[in-house]
């Protein structure tokens, strides 16, 4: 696939640096290591991972990207499993009157 994009000036001092540091010689290159460092980050979000730095004495630093945020989950909600016997089936109605202002077709769970 070809990829071409029109960069400002000062987005394009960042990348060429960045090809110095890493000593890597195209573009190609570059892109293909920042998508797969862009795709373990959305991994590590959508799964409600934190993504931080450690220094070996200095502060924790923590990357906060609200592109990053779009995948990171809105809620973790905890996960209940209840295993009902036909008894529990059975006395269900006891324990729950059916509400007169809900209709089953207009209740909200």
């Amino acid at each position: 696939m070809r990829f071409q994009a029109e960069i400002p000036t000062r987005d394009q001092r960042v990348l060429s640096s960045l090809m110095r540091d890493l000593e890597i010689q195209s573009n190609a290159e570059l892109l293909a290591h920042l998508i797969s460092i862009a795709r373990w980050a959305v991994v590590e979000r959508r799964q409600g991972r934190r993504i931080a730095s450690l220094g070996a004495q200095g502060p924790v630093r923590e990357l906060v990207s609200p592109l990053l945020e779009r995948v990171a989950p809105e809620h973790q909600l905890p996960c209940v499993e209840i295993h009902w016997t036909p008894k529990s089936w059975r006395i269900w109605p006891h324990w729950h009157p059916p509400n007169p202002l809900c209709r089953p077709n207009r209740c909200v769970a």
